[in-house]
């Protein structure tokens, strides 16, 4: 069985799984690719946060030794 509209997707996946056969979607395919997505953006933004952190307190150092010299 095919969808023709994408909404129709569920309605046609659950008659398919009722009748005993696996089902798969490219629906799946990219929800998993999302998900990857979604953690490697909340890796990427932990660690920019950690630097820019770091940065931080680097100029601060820097600009407190300056004053005190």
């Amino acid at each position: 069985m095919l969808a023709k509209k994408p909404q129709s997707l569920a309605g046609v996946r659950s008659k398919i799984q009722i009748m005993g056969f696996a089902t798969q979607s490219i629906v799946d395919t990219l929800s998993q690719v999302n998900k990857l997505f979604s953690v490697m953006r909340f890796l990427l933004g932990t660690f920019g946060m950690i630097a820019f952190v770091v940065a931080l307190f680097g100029m601060f150092n820097t600009l407190t030794i300056s004053l005190l010299e």
